[in-house]
């Protein structure tokens, strides 16, 4: 495969770091170790590894206008629990805490991922860098190929 300017670089690039970094050490949790988005994913996961090789799927089959629409589906992947959390019941009582830390610690984990930067081991800083340059490699290629 031969790139056709950085723009394809900055999405191949991105897509590739943002699979290994999601399957790498992401966050120290402390006493429970390092986890990473396999770990904690689930289908999520696999469909984060989904949404970033169709990234550089659209390069292989020449369809860069959708570029924009696998950086979007990355984004809306990783999100996703932080905006469920949103709209969760909050029960500030001591017990409602306990309960929902411990039934779903997994979840927690998840829905701060992107607030917990200064926890993250070397794994989380490289599917953050990925992510960005994922996303601006996308942008600019989805602007480029919408001009042209």
């Amino acid at each position: 495969m031969q790139f056709s300017d950085r723009n394809d670089l900055m999405v191949f690039v991105g897509a590739i770091a943002v699979m290994f970094g999601s399957m790498v050490p992401l966050i120290d949790l402390g006493v429970a170790g390092t986890v990473s988005y396999q770990d904690v994913g689930g289908t999520k996961f696999y469909l984060l590894l989904l949404a970033a090789a169709s990234g550089i799927a659209t390069l292989f089959v020449a369809k860069r206008n959708l570029t924009i629409f696998s950086a979007i589906g990355v984004w809306v992947i990783i999100l996703w629990p932080m905006v469920q959390g949103m709209f969760e019941s909050n029960d500030s009582g001591a017990f409602g805490k306990l309960a929902k830390t411990a039934t779903d610690p997994i979840k927690n984990v998840a829905s701060d991922l992107l607030f917990r930067v200064s926890d993250f081991s070397w794994g989380g800083y490289l599917l953050l860098i990925g992510l960005l340059v994922f996303t601006v490699g996308a942008v600019m290629t989805f602007m480029a190929n919408r001009k042209g």
